[in-house]
């Protein structure tokens, strides 16, 4: 075996080396109990090295670029090599099936697994020096292969396997790529539909990483289906995954190094050609309102992509790690394009009193901005954030529903300003009226610097949007923060309703309005008008009428809050004996005079009470305005005077003369 051989197995036992170990102790854990539902799991890196072995070897051909040229191999070197590079793959994959069938608990396949290829193995020794016997030999070995994996197969995948077979070439356009050699070329940003629609497919994917940067790969899953997400670097070595369990969502996130290339695998544990898997490759996202907390060595830069959803001014600024840490001499630096070539801002320290950084820039909604942070001579420990000035604020209005675009888990930030006092139902639904579903979070703040929460919202019941209903005050703003469960765009409904809007209505204080115990026609009784569901203006001076006002009285109104005013009673009534009593006077308020109303506001009843004095003068009833007897005059003087508690009973009875 020349040198490239064994570069090329060298590799293979390493991958070979750390799988074996692994499965050794997975069947271990099988003997002491493990769930079944736990190997899944543990197979992938072994089962991604053997189907992937004839690219690994071209990998370890490739390094020889860096040493002296290989010279050219003789036809019978190549196929040699060629037998020796799939025998390999297929010895593990039987060892792989023999173990499968060991946690499946068929222990008769796993036996004839393993007596027939301790005997194969027996006679390769002599075949290998035949002229075909090295081939024939591997036939025979994909023969018992393809009977073992049928065997371990379930009837259910089998079935699915034909008809993904015939349906494949119309569904996978990514196909073929199920190694490094067929990896299809993607790019960061990336977001592709594909699938894994037939027995053994894995999808193999192929990047290039132009800077340091951490990028995190995300992969969308069907909801019966069970799909991993592998990362390998340049030499076959896993720098990331995510196993997670049917239909979970699989994230991973690793740190990338500028030049190298990488290889996101989708391998499944079952496939359909029905339904799509959604893959996306990132780098590290800034979203809005969120902090990341950074630590960075030495000399090492970090790129974020940053996405704003709104046109508007952004302050991008670094501060204490975890809000507690010590301060640090940060860099920050924007730009408008992934190859970091147009810079529009930067800075180093914020102000003479700080070593942390701050860039304020107006951006376009929709449009990537890439962030860079380092540090001058040390390492970077310190906390990033990237909020919308509060100026820029959108605009939300009642009855006037946004439809509005999220980017991951960045907060929207909305400025609500109420035009009427009452009850208003902030709420998420359907973008533009659809069925889409998105699980959403509401929020509602005092202030625009977003420190004084007034309520939260997750999950309004069973759904997955969200609701809060709330009492607000006319010109008191409202900030409404809406952002949603999702590494992706989001498209959501954001609504501010009046929930069943009230009309204001006035009603008085005071049933009875007593004449003026002189008995002159004066009243200095004053009436309170109270309202509600609105908001009195400031100038109430005009616009309120009495009506059945007793002709020679006026009045004069002063307000005394948002939703009451005083009205007081000048002049003398021009005829004030008992018979000139007035039972049905109400008050009008003009509909200028209300905030929110659209009609004129008319008050319940009340009285004016006149008293009379005796022809003869002998006495005079004085009543207070429940109707009450107080004093007793007789002959123009004061005689008895009577005194009562808050329920109306008598506390006190005196003569006076």
């Amino acid at each position: 075996m020349n040198t490239k051989q064994v570069s090329s197995h060298l590799v293979i036992a390493g991958w070979l080396f750390a799988c074996d170990g692994s499965f050794f102790r997975l069947i271990k854990n099988q003997k002491k109990g493990v769930q079944n539902s736990m190997k899944r799991k543990h197979l992938i890196f072994f089962l991604i090295c053997c189907l992937m072995l004839q690219p690994i070897s071209a990998i370890a051909e490739g390094s020889s670029k860096l040493t002296k040229k290989a010279l050219p191999m003789a036809a019978e070197d190549r196929s040699i090599q060629q037998f020796d590079h799939e025998l390999v793959r297929y010895q593990n994959e039987w060892d792989l099936l023999m173990k499968l069938s060991v946690k499946n608990k068929d222990h008769e396949l796993a036996k004839k697994l393993n007596r027939d290829r301790n005997e194969l193995f027996a006679r390769m020794k002599d075949k290998r020096a035949a002229e075909n016997g090295p081939h024939e030999l591997l036939e025979k070995y994909k023969a018992e292969l393809k009977v073992a994996r049928e065997q371990l197969t379930p009837p259910t995948v089998k079935a699915l396997a034909v008809k993904s077979v015939a349906t494949r070439s119309l569904a996978d356009h990514y196909e073929p790529n199920d190694d490094i050699s067929q990896a299809s070329p993607v790019s960061i940003g990336n977001s592709l539909t594909s699938y894994l629609s037939y027995a053994d497919d894995q999808d193999f994917y192929m990047f290039e990483e132009k800077k340091n940067s951490a990028i995190t790969v995300s992969l969308q899953v069907p909801a019966a289906m069970d799909y991993d997400i592998y990362v390998l670097d340049e030499l076959g070595e896993v720098v990331a995954s995510s196993a997670n369990g049917t239909g979970e969502e699989e994230i991973c996130t690793f740190q990338a190094t500028a030049g190298s290339r990488y290889y996101p695998v989708v391998y499944g544990f079952g496939f359909t050609a029905d339904e799509s898997y959604q893959l996306r490759l990132a780098e590290d996202q800034l979203y809005l309102f969120q902090p990341y907390d950074v630590s960075l060595l030495e000399g090492v830069e970090q790129v974020f992509q940053l996405t704003p959803t709104t046109d508007g001014i952004y302050r991008i600024y670094t501060r204490p790690y975890g809000d507690v840490g010590p301060e640090n001499d940060t860099v920050i630096e924007l730009y408008s394009d992934s190859g970091l070539t147009n810079l529009l801002a930067n800075n180093d320290d914020a102000s003479d009193l700080t070593r942390f950084s701050e860039v304020t820039q107006f951006l376009v909604g929709g449009q990537p901005y890439y962030v860079k942070l380092g540090a001058f001579g040390e390492n970077v420990h310190a906390r990033i954030q990237a909020d919308l000035d509060p100026l820029s604020y959108p605009e939300l209005t009642t009855n006037n529903p946004l439809d509005v675009t999220l980017e991951g888990v960045s907060r929207n930030v909305y400025k609500f300003t109420p035009q009427v006092s009452g009850n208003v139902k902030f709420s998420t639904g359907p973008f533009g009226g659809g069925v889409m579903v998105v699980d959403t979070v509401l929020e509602l703040y005092a202030d625009e610097n977003l420190s004084n929460q007034l309520a939260t919202n997750d999950d309004n019941g069973e759904s997955l949007f969200s609701e809060i209903q709330m009492n607000v005050t006319v010109g008191e703003p409202v900030y409404v923060v809406l952002w949603a469960y999702s590494d992706d765009f989001s498209f959501v409904r954001l609504s501010a309703s009046l929930d069943s809007p009230a009309i204001p209505t006035i009603t008085v204080d005071t049933s009875v309005i007593q004449e003026s115990s002189i008995n002159d026609g004066t009243i200095t009784a004053t009436q309170i008008v109270t309202l509600t569901n609105g908001t009195f203006v400031q100038n109430m001076s005009t616009g309120v009428s009495v009506n059945n006002l007793p002709p020679g009285l006026g009045i004069q109104v002063t307000r005394v809050s948002n939703t009451q005013i005083l009205i007081a009673f000048t002049g003398k009534a021009t005829n004030h004996a008992n018979v000139n009593d007035v039972s049905n006077a109400t008050v009008t308020i003009n509909p200028a005079k209300v905030v929110g109303a659209t009609a004129s506001l008319v008050s319940n009843p009340f009285q004016f009470d006149f008293i009379d004095k005796a022809s003869n003068g002998s006495s005079q009833y004085i009543y207070n305005n429940r109707n009450q007897l107080t004093h007793i005059y007789e002959n123009g003087s004061l005689i008895i005077e009577i005194t009562y508690d808050e329920n109306g009973n008598v506390l006190t009875k005196t003569r006076v003369n």
